[in-house]
């Protein structure tokens, strides 16, 4: 109806397409092509976005508190935002990378540019296998996708900036 409008409050500003976040990881996407500002959705249409946190829900008065105002609502649908369960694996909290976000692909970008290049110094055949083992904890559809693209990455991409290490094998563990 043309007399109806609807608010959508978030704490983000955009959208993050999650599947290809790997691409982000092995540098064949900019962070900004896995990402759409919620903001392109309203153009055109009785669609706002308010940029803050729900605080509160008074279901009587039919209220929404926010961080920035309170609003008065009269349909109210709450969609849940995710949490990631991260198996209690012993070390795997204190030394896993997140991967939810572009900083955090980039961050896995850069983490295996550097062990590529700690392998390279390592005289040691033992400590050079150690820096060519991957761990992924999680093995659902993006575990394992990671877990691929990475293995993928450093085979294809890093090495060959650094051929010497071509015939080294490298391992991706998913757990």
């Amino acid at each position: 109806a043309d007399d109806s409008s609807v608010l959508v409050v978030d704490r983000n500003n955009d959208l993050l397409f999650a599947p290809l976040l790997w691409t982000v990881a092995n540098g064949r996407a900019n962070p900004n092509n896995v990402v759409v500002p919620i903001r392109d959705f309203q153009k055109g249409r009785r669609f706002h976005v308010l940029h803050a946190e729900v605080e509160h829900i008074d279901l009587e008065r039919k209220e929404v508190y926010t961080s920035a105002d309170s609003r008065p609502y009269d349909i109210l649908v709450i969609a849940l935002g995710s949490h990631t369960a991260v198996p209690d694996l012993p070390g795997l909290r204190e030394h896993a990378l997140p991967f939810h976000t572009p900083s955090d692909a980039l961050q896995l970008r850069n983490h295996l540019i550097d062990a590529i290049e700690a392998a390279h110094q390592a005289d040691d055949p033992v400590e050079r296998q150690e820096w060519l083992t991957f761990v992924v904890g999680g093995a659902g559809d993006t575990g394992i996708e990671l877990a691929a693209i990475i293995h993928d990455y450093i085979t294809t991409g890093l090495f060959g900036e650094y051929p010497w290490l071509a015939d080294a094998p490298v391992r991706v563990v998913v757990v």
